[in-house]
C-alpha cells in the first residue's frame, strides 16, 4: 500500500521520503517476493454444499454456504535460464542506460518532465483516489462510533376534549427534549469477508502505486525518445546547411567556367538544380527540428514555443547490454508487479464473494441520557442504553450469491491468465530489443563504411573533374551518394540509441542511475 503525500517537492514529482524502486526512481513500494512460478489457472470451483435434510437453525444459517475456495495451480512458465538473443552481456550487472549515455542535458530534462508534466500530475491524483478508497475498505475492520446531541421542542393541540373552564380556547401543551449519547456498530468478521476486502484494497493500492511508477518510467522514456528525435533533427539541419553550401560553391564554380567558355551549360544546370534541391531539403529539416522542439516542450510541461535548443551532437552509444535473466523481470517491471497485485486483489474478491454465502453477525450498542432539561444530561439517573445483535443471511435469492462466486472465480482465472501472457510479452520485448540492437549496430557499421567510401569517391571525382578527366555527372553521383550515407547514418545513430532505450524500458528501467538520483535529491532540497 502506498503511503505519504504525492504532492511534488518543488519541481520533482515525488515526496522526499520515498525509497528507490527498481526503475531507479524513488517510491514507497517494496517489490513483492519474486515467484519462481506463476499461477495460470484455477481448478473449477467446488459445487455449493447440499441443503441439510433436517430443519432447524443450522438449516437457516448454513444451507447455502459454499465449501473452500478454489485451489491455485502454479505450473512453470517456459522461461529459459538466460536470454536466447545475442548481445546480452554480463547478466548480473544492471543496465545503467542513462549513466552510460552521460548526457547531463537529458538528465535535467527528465527531472523537469517528472516535476511538470500534466499527465503525470493527473496520474498522481488518481493514485491518491485509489489510496483513499483503500482506507474506506479497511474501515470495515473496526467498529464505527458516532456521537449525537439532539434538542427538540414540540407543541401539541388537544382538539375536542371537554375540559371545563377554558371556554372556546384550544387546549395546548409544550414540551422540550434533550438527548445526548454515543452509538457503536460493528460487523464481526466471522468468515473473513471484511479482511478479504481489506486485502483487495491493499492490493489495488499497490497495483496503482506500481502503475504510477511505470507512468514515471514511461515518461522518462518518452523524454529520451523526443530528445533523440530533436538531436537528429538538429544534425540533419547542420548537414543540410553544409550540403547547400557545397552545392552553392559547385554552382558558382560551374558558372565561372561556363562564362569563361570552358564549361558546358549542362554542368551549370545540373549544379543549379542540385543547389535548389539542397535548399528545399534544408527547409524541410528546419521544419522537422521546430516540430521536434515543440513536442519536447509539451512533454516538459512548457508552452510549445519551439525555443528549446538541442545539443550539437549525439551522446555516446551504450555498448554493454547487461539484460539479467528472464526470471528477474517479475520483480523488475512495474507492469508485471501491478499484474501480480491485481491477481491478488481478484483472489481476495473471490474470498469475499464466497464469504457472502455465510451469515453476517452485527453488534450494535448505544448509551446516553435523555431529559427535558439540559442540566440532567450529566446525571446518571437520566441515563439510557441499549445492546443489540443481529445474525442474518439470505434464505432465497434466486442463485445471486452463488453466481457471484462463479463470476469472481472466473475473473480471478482471467486475471491470472492475463498476468502470464504479460510475462511472456515482456520477455518477447526484451528478446526483440536485443535482436534490434544487434541489427542496428551492424547497419551502423555498414553505413559508416559507405560514408567513408563515398567521401573518398567525391574527393577523387572532384579532383579528376578539375583536370578535365571526368564529367560533372561523376562528381554529382559521388556527392549524392555521400549525402545519402550521411543522412542515413544520422537516422541510424538515433535508431541505435532508441533500441538501447527500448531494452532499458523492457527490462523495467533497471539499474539505479545514481547520478540521476543525486540530481533528483538535490532538486527536492532546492
Amino acid at each position: 500500500m502506498y503511503s505519504g503525500s504525492l504532492l511534488p517537492a518543488q519541481r520533482v514529482w515525488w515526496p522526499p521520503n520515498w525509497s528507490q524502486c527498481s526503475s531507479g526512481f524513488p517510491c514507497t513500494m517494496q517489490p513483492l517476493p519474486q515467484p519462481l512460478t506463476i499461477p495460470l489457472q484455477l481448478l473449477p470451483p467446488r459445487s455449493i454444499s447440499s441443503w441439510p435434510k433436517s430443519p432447524g437453525l443450522l438449516f437457516l444459517l448454513f444451507a447455502a454456504c459454499a465449501g473452500p475456495g478454489p485451489k491455485a495451480l502454479t505450473p512453470d512458465l517456459p522461461l529459459p535460464a538466460e536470454w536466447t538473443a545475442p548481445l546480452a552481456e554480463d547478466p548480473d550487472a544492471p543496465f545503467q542506460f542513462l549513466e552510460q549515455l552521460g548526457d547531463p542535458l537529458l538528465e535535467g530534462l527528465i527531472i523537469e518532465a517528472l516535476g511538470q508534466n500534466q499527465t503525470l500530475l493527473a496520474a498522481a491524483q488518481r493514485l491518491e483516489a485509489v489510496v483513499a478508497a483503500g482506507v474506506i475498505s479497511r474501515a470495515g475492520l473496526y467498529p464505527s462510533v458516532q456521537g449525537a446531541l439532539d434538542f427538540q421542542r414540540n407543541r401539541r393541540n388537544y382538539i375536542g376534549l371537554p375540559i371545563p373552564g377554558i371556554g372556546g380556547s384550544v387546549l395546548t401543551s409544550t414540551a422540550s427534549s434533550w438527548n445526548a449519547g454515543l452509538s457503536a456498530a460493528w460487523e464481526v468478521d466471522l468468515w473473513g469477508r471484511v479482511r478479504a476486502g481489506a486485502r483487495a484494497a491493499d492490493a489495488d493500492s499497490h497495483a496503482a502505486g506500481v502503475e504510477f511508477e511505470g507512468a514515471r518510467l514511461s515518461l522518462a522514456g518518452q523524454v529520451c525518445r523526443a530528445w533523440f528525435t530533436l538531436l537528429e533533427a538538429r544534425q540533419q539541419v547542420l548537414l543540410g546547411a553544409e550540403t547547400l553550401a557545397a552545392w552553392e560553391t559547385s554552382e558558382q564554380w560551374a558558372r565561372t567556367r561556363f562564362e569563361a567558355g570552358v564549361g558546358a551549360a549542362l554542368d551549370l544546370r545540373l549544379t543549379a538544380g542540385n543547389t535548389a534541391r539542397a535548399e528545399a531539403v534544408l527547409i524541410e529539416a528546419r521544419g522537422a527540428q521546430d516540430l521536434a522542439a515543440r513536442a519536447m516542450e509539451v512533454l516538459l510541461g512548457r508552452y510549445p514555443s519551439g525555443e528549446l535548443e538541442a545539443a550539437a551532437a549525439f551522446p555516446k552509444l551504450p555498448q554493454a547490454l547487461p539484460a539479467g535473466v528472464p526470471a528477474e523481470l517479475l520483480s523488475r517491471r512495474p507492469d508485471l508487479q501491478a499484474a501480480r497485485a491485481q491477481a491478488e486483489a481478484a483472489a481476495a474478491r473471490s474470498e469475499m464473494a464466497r464469504a457472502d454465502l455465510y451469515p453476517r453477525l452485527s453488534l450494535n450498542a448505544s448509551m446516553g441520557a435523555s431529559s427535558d432539561e439540559p442540566g440532567d444530561l450529566t446525571d446518571s439517573d437520566f441515563g439510557v442504553w441499549s445492546l443489540a445483535t443481529n445474525l442474518a443471511r439470505p434464505i432465497f435469492d434466486g442463485g445471486r450469491l452463488r453466481a457471484g462466486v462463479k463470476i469472481q472465480d472466473a475473473q480471478t482465472r482471467a486475471v491470472l491468465a492475463d498476468w502470464a501472457a504479460l510475462v511472456l510479452r515482456a520477455c518477447g520485448e526484451v528478446e526483440s530489443a536485443l535482436v534490434r540492437c544487434e541489427h542496428v549496430d551492424a547497419r551502423l557499421g555498414a553505413l559508416q563504411r559507405m560514408r567513408d567510401e563515398f567521401l573518398e569517391a567525391e574527393r577523387l571525382a572532384q579532383e579528376q573533374y578539375t583536370h578535365g578527366l571526368v564529367g560533372i555527372v561523376v562528381v554529382l553521383d559521388a556527392r549524392r551518394g555521400r549525402l545519402v550515407a550521411e543522412a542515413e547514418l544520422l537516422h541510424t545513430r538515433r535508431a541505435a540509441l532508441e533500441t538501447r532505450l527500448d531494452l532499458w524500458l523492457a527490462l523495467g528501467g533497471t539499474g539505479p542511475e545514481e547520478q540521476l538520483n543525486v540530481l533528483l535529491e538535490d532538486s527536492t532540497r532546492d
